[in-house]
Formats: C-alpha cells, structure tokens, sequence
C-alpha cells in the first residue's frame, strides 16, 4: 500500500483485490455501506442465509427470553444420517438455535419452527415476510433449513444486510462465533456440537493479520465450491464479507484480502463516541435510583460524498422500569441513529458500575442516601420541635414565674401599706 508523506494510506492508491468467487458482497456493519461488491445482486442457491432468518424468526416470535429454557422434542421425521440429535431427544430452545448455527443442523431447524409458529408452512411464510420486511429483494425460502431448491436463493448483497441485522442480536452473534458448543438433553445426556474447521482456523489467524473474527458460516454449495461468510472487527469497526461459489483452497485467502480491502476503504464518520454521557436512567429497587448511562461504543454511520454530518440524528431511547440488582455494563438503553430518515444503526446505553438492591425505600426510587438525608432531616425537623416545644415550655414557665414573682410583690407592697395603715391608726 503507498502512502504519503504523512505516511497515511490514501484509499484511492489501494488495490482492489482479486477474487476468484462468483460474486461477493463486503459491506460495513458499522454504517451499512456496500464497500466492495462483484454481482452482489445476483440471485443464486446460498447455503447460510436461511440459518440466520431461521434464528431471527424465532427470537421475533418469542413473548420474552424465559422462552430460550423451553424444551422442545426432536420429531423421528427430522433425523438425517450424521445427525447431532437423536429422535425423542428434548433440548432447549437455546440449544436448538445454537445446534442450527454452528454446525448447520437441519433437525434443529425443523424442530424451530414447528415450536415457533406449529408448522413448517406457517414460519417459511413469515421467513419470507420478514425478508420483504427487510427489503431483501432477492431472497426466497420454501424451508428453514438448507434445502436444494430452485425456489430458495438469495444474493450476497442481501446475505450481508441480513448479517448486519443479524449480529445485533447478542446471542445469535455469539453463536455465530462459537468453535462449539456442548448441550445437554432434558434427561442429562450430552450432544457436541462442532464449527467447520476451516472457520476455526482463520479465525485464529486473524488475530495475526490485525482484526478479528466474532461470526461466520461456511457450507459446500451444490457443485463442490463452497459458500463463506466472515464478520470481523477492527478498532470498533465491523464489517461482514459474503462469497459463493469459492474454491475451498481458495477461500481462507481471497476472504482475507476482502476483509483487509474492507478495512481500508470503509468510510467512517462518527457519529456517538466511545464512553460518552447521555444522559440519565431511572433505577427502581436500586441502591441508587438515578444513574448516568454513556455510550458502549464509539458508533459510525456512512454519509455519500454529498452528505454533512448535519444529517446525522440521535434519538435516546432510556428502558422504563428498570429494575436492581444491575451489573457492571447493563444495557439500560440505547442511541438510534439516522442519516436524514434513514436508520443506520444503534449504539447500545450501559451503567458503569453495577447497582444492588436498595432499601424498602427503593420501591418508589428513593436511594439509599436520599433515605439517609431524608431520614436525617426527618430526625432534624423532630429534634427541632421537640427542641421548640421545651423553648416554649421553659418560656411559659419563666412568664409563669415571673408573674408568680410580680404577685408576690404586689402582695409584699399592699402588706406593707396594710401594716403602715395599721400602725399609723394606733397612734391616733
């Protein structure tokens, strides 16, 4: 790469690598730029997008996580030969999703979508309702799983987007990545699943090229090549790279000069710093009842050439009714992003410092010390008046001897008189 006396890499002096693949999509995940492309529209069979639309359908459908604890049992009809499960074997939602997207499981994709929506008809409709929804132009399901098919494709233009959309979920990102993964059964049997191998193994290598790998997929398509998909990070900047149609001795190559073009010709404009403060959330059951919350990470969006970052908006979203006892770094809101009217992105809100339960007080978000000044004044304001009512008591008391005092006075002097009036008469 050349660079310039400042010894900064000017983008235009990057080479575009070669790629030997089909077609292929490198797009941000951090703005949504298309950064690199060869056919990217093109509609094709791609092993991989239907394991993500699987998992998003089905965390969609779900009335809260407790549902992730479900156990749901493997139909015999769904079992294949080299299956991971077995039939009759109930496993855990959970389990089931991330059977499906590390290793591919056909079964677990069955098993999904018979729990999500009770049939196999019903939830490939809602896959293919949420890919319009999406505005994945060149996408259609006729199954949740990996099913040769002329009428299940996709594009990698769309297969990126819905990667984007896809790893902003936690848990799914997280399955993404996983080298494997141990499950065990309601009656306490153990099942293993494994990652591909070739995955594995760049992903270790990239911690050697400078960047790092937190999602992929790869699966043989239909005529030996295979299809591959990489999510990588560098320096808060994310980016997914798509191919089919690749030549397996190919792959681990061409994917990295994708991802290191990616990286270098990404646009990126900030939108929301790292660490930032946003603001504050109220804690109800916390030692404390109102807490700053700040940025997670720095955020990016992709503006075009015209663009100012004038167009840059962000809209703070705090939960409600957040509830103690809180960790370190809990999610408590987050920063949605647009450029003009077009949503780019979220930034999630985190608490610094974790929160543990607080008094009874707490209920109605009193804090701890808000409960010791107010108890303390309180005891204050008792003190006072009871302090008040002893001023006024000896008062009273002081008035009622001074009187007391005076009558006894006048009493000596109208004696005296009486006296004087007394002895005078004698006299006389």
């Amino acid at each position: 790469m050349k660079k310039n006396q400042k010894g900064v890499t000017r983008h235009s002096e990057v080479k575009e690598p070669e790629i030997s693949a089909e077609s292929f999509a490198v797009m941000s995940i951090s703005t949504g730029e298309m950064v690199y492309s060869k056919n990217p529209d093109r509609k094709q069979f791609i092993s991989g997008p239907e394991r993500l639309m699987c998992a998003i359908s089905v965390t969609d459908n779900m009335h809260d996580k407790k549902e992730m604890n479900n156990f749901v049992t493997v139909k015999e009809e769904y079992i294949e030969k080299d299956d991971v499960f077995k039939a009759g074997d109930s496993v855990k939602v959970k389990d089931l999703l991330s059977a499906m997207l590390i290793s591919g499981s056909r079964s677990a994709a069955f098993s999904l979508a018979d729990y999500s929506l009770g049939s196999q008809g019903e939830f490939v409709t809602y896959m293919n309702n949420k890919a319009k929804q999406l505005e994945l132009k060149n996408t259609n399901f006729t199954s949740p799983a990996l099913t040769y098919d002329k009428d299940q494709y996709s594009s990698v233009s769309d297969y990126a987007v819905l990667t984007r959309i896809a790893m902003s979920d936690d848990f799914i990102k997280k399955m993404s990545g996983k080298k494997g993964y141990k499950i065990k059964t309601e009656k306490g049997n153990t099942i293993s699943v494994k990652n591909n191998e070739e995955l594995i193994k760049d992903a270790e290598k990239a911690k050697k090229r400078g960047y790092s790998i937190f999602a992929g997929i790869i699966d043989d398509s239909d005529n030996g090549n295979i299809n591959y998909m990489l999510s990588a990070i560098n320096k808060d900047i994310k980016l997914v790279a798509v191919t089919s149609n690749i030549k397996k001795e190919n792959a681990s190559k061409e994917m990295n000069k994708l991802i290191k073009y990616g990286f270098v010709k990404v646009k990126k404009t900030i939108a929301v710093e790292k660490n930032k403060k946003a603001g504050y959330a109220l804690i109800k059951n916390g030692e404390r009842t109102i807490v700053p919350v700040y940025t997670k990470e720095r955020a990016y969006v992709y503006l075009p050439p015209e663009g100012s970052k004038s167009l840059i908006e962000k809209n703070k979203v705090i939960e409600k009714n957040i509830k103690a006892p809180l960790k370190e770094g809990k999610k408590v809101g987050e920063y949605k992003i647009y450029v003009g009217d077009e949503f780019q992105g979220s930034v999630d809100l985190i608490i610094k410092k974790p929160i543990s339960t607080g008094y009874f007080p707490s209920k109605i978000y009193i804090s701890n010390n808000a409960m010791y000044i107010s108890s303390g004044l309180i005891l204050l304001i008792i003190f006072l008046r009871i302090e008040r009512k002893r001023r006024i008591k000896r008062r009273n008391r002081k008035r009622r001897m001074r009187r007391a005092e005076k009558a006894r006075k006048i009493a000596r002097r109208e004696l005296a008189k009486e006296n004087y009036r007394k002895n005078s008469e004698r006299y006389f």
